[in-house]
C-alpha cells in the first residue's frame, strides 16, 4: 500500500533512529526501487546494506565539562 502511495510522488522521506528497526531495511530498498522520485534520509547507527546507500559518518557532539559555566560565545 505504501509503495502504491509513494511511487509517483516526488518527496523526501526522513527515517530517524532506523537502527531500532534495522530488519526493515530490505523493505526500504523495495520502496526506493519502486519509487524513482523518492529520496530517503535515514539516520542509523548501523548501515542498511541496501543498493545505492551512501554513508556519512557523524561523530557525536562534544559536551562541556560538568559544572563549566560557559557563555553562548564559548559554546559556539
Amino acid at each position: 500500500m505504501l509503495i502504491g502511495h509513494l511511487s509517483q510522488r516526488n518527496l523526501l522521506l526522513v527515517l530517524d533512529n532506523f537502527e531500532q528497526i534495522i530488519d526493515a531495511a530490505p523493505a526500504v530498498g523495495e520502496l526506493l526501487a519502486a519509487s524513482p522520485q523518492l529520496t530517503l534520509l535515514v539516520t542509523s547507527r548501523e548501515p542498511l546494506g541496501i543498493t545505492g546507500e551512501q554513508e556519512f559518518p557523524v561523530r557525536p557532539l562534544t559536551l562541556p565539562t560538568s559544572g563549566a559555566s560557559l557563555g553562548i560565545e564559548e559554546l559556539r
